[in-house]
């Protein structure tokens, strides 16, 4: 009897459940370490220290140089990592775009591909950082749904999120977004509309110079 006293006591006690919650918190805010795309289960093969170029009849699609290349039997599925380069060419064989990361999982048969574990990319007429992405190979749409950085030449934009098309370069960014350039000035709005062919942008929302 004593003994189930002692523990309805303890189950009751403020200082226990003081605890618990703490160390729920605790847990929820520790940091989660990034899994990787891998595709378990499923036939293919694997590839180490290799550059995998993917074609059709007009040519390369894709090029990929990556420390572990995992392609399903069919192929239309294909997750890498540690990517050194990748590059995306265009109908005309000239280079679309290109980029690093800690991983990307492309989708052939859907045109999709998948990035993460850091990106470091390069535009036509800049470069962007961030921690993840996605983009359609074939509208060329990309959103990056966290934190970028997107630099060309002596401009610099920060927001929270970036989206448009790589082919024109019309690029939406929002999210605290901050504009840089060196020397002159600095823009703080809520949203940005960008025009990358045209150096041309367009503040929207709580707009703030500092020169």
């Amino acid at each position: 009897m004593r003994f189930l006293e002692r523990l309805r006591k303890l189950l009751t006690s403020k200082i226990l459940w003081t605890l618990v919650i703490a160390a729920f918190v605790t847990w929820t805010f520790l940091p989660r370490k990034e899994e990787k795309p891998v595709s378990p289960g499923k036939e293919g093969f694997t590839l180490y220290g290799v550059t995998l170029v993917g074609r059709d009849r007009q040519g390369r699609l894709w090029e990929v140089r990556a420390e572990e290349i995992w392609q399903q039997k069919y192929g239309n599925e294909v997750v890498c990592t540690n990517v050194e380069r990748a590059v995306v060419y265009t109908e005309d064989q000239e280079e679309d775009f290109s980029f690093s990361s800690g991983w990307a999982h492309l989708l052939r048969n859907k045109d999709y591909l998948k990035l993460g574990g850091g990106i470091r990319g390069r535009l036509e007429g800049g470069f962007f950082s961030t921690e993840e992405a996605e983009i359609n190979l074939d509208t060329r749409e990309i959103v990056c749904p966290q934190p970028v950085v997107f630099t060309r030449e002596d401009l610099q934009i920060s927001a929270g999120r970036m989206e448009g098309n790589i082919d024109t370069e019309n690029l939406l960014f929002t999210g605290e977004v901050i504009i840089e350039k060196k020397g002159e000035f600095r823009i703080r709005a809520e949203t940005l509309r960008y025009w990358g062919r045209m150096k041309h942008y367009e503040l929207l929302g709580g707009v703030k110079l500092e020169l």
